[in-house]
């Protein structure tokens, strides 16, 4: 419903809505559920087309959806942008370490003492900031069983599933990708579970080489299942993806809605 609304505004310049989670909105007569929702749009496009969070906001507020009919219902006043998200990491200083040489002297009959050259002092550490970039990445894994506290990223349950698949997937993208610098588990949800990874690179591959690396560990991992036709690089299904389109970065916004769902009798 949203990727309608949003598509029919923005065009090729969106690309599409991810569900990140649900969780209850208040003790209500009527039982409420917020919804936290990230919208991706094409960065390669000028930075000057990019839409302000504010305006997208706006759109979802004053989209054209009848709540009489529509299955899913949406109160458009409690709509808010919870933030816009970029990445930029910086390295750990590091301290140049001055060389230390030794003068050697002139051979003569009387052998003058060996003399050390001084560093130069007061040396001073050097810190060097690269930007990184971010990829999120998404599969299902249909085996297991979605519980609430894996909605808490505190709970011992998300940490440990974490833990899991972090400690599978890191040695092989490390192996495939020399740009390769680290994995994090982003989020869990419904449906088996869905998984949301963020992975960062100094320099990002093709989104078809970052899928194919799980694609080939789905056959080996025992630990947990990755159901291949779910796997998404940056909102983008890898299978059947329009020209282009999935290499491109994003620029993601989150956004927040206090959802509830009408069962509409036939």
């Amino acid at each position: 419903m949203f990727n309608g609304i949003y598509r029919a505004e923005y065009g090729f310049l969106f690309i599409r809505v991810i569900v990140l989670g649900f969780r209850p909105a208040g003790v209500r007569r009527m039982a409420n559920t917020e919804t936290l929702l990230e919208l991706v749009f094409n960065n390669t496009a000028p930075s000057e087309s990019i839409p302000p969070a504010e305006e997208v906001a706006n759109v979802l507020r004053n989209a054209p959806v009848d709540n009489s009919t529509d299955s899913l219902q949406f109160d458009a006043t409690t709509i808010v942008v919870e933030r816009v998200v970029t990445t930029t990491t910086t390295i750990a200083p590091t301290t140049a370490q001055p060389p230390t040489t030794t003068a050697q002297p002139t051979a003569t009959t009387a052998q003058p003492p060996a003399t050390t050259a001084q560093p130069p002092p007061n040396q001073t550490p050097t810190t060097a900031a690269v930007a990184l970039a971010n990829v999120r990445i998404g599969f299902r894994s249909v085996r297991d069983t979605f519980t609430a506290d894996l909605l808490n990223s505190s709970s011992a349950a998300f940490q440990d599933r974490a833990t899991t698949i972090t400690s599978a997937l890191e040695p092989l993208f490390r192996r495939a990708f020399g740009s390769f610098t680290s994995l994090q588990v982003a989020t869990f949800s419904q449906g088996s579970i869905i998984t949301t990874m963020d992975a960062k690179f100094s320099s990002a591959p093709p989104s078809e080489q970052i899928a194919r690396v799980l694609t080939d560990a789905a056959g080996t991992i025992t630990a947990f299942d990755i159901e291949t036709n779910s796997i998404t690089v940056n909102g983008i299904a890898t299978g059947g993806v329009s020209s282009g389109m999935n290499k491109s970065s994003v620029f993601i916004i989150s956004s927040m809605a206090l959802l509830s769902w009408l069962l509409v009798s036939s």
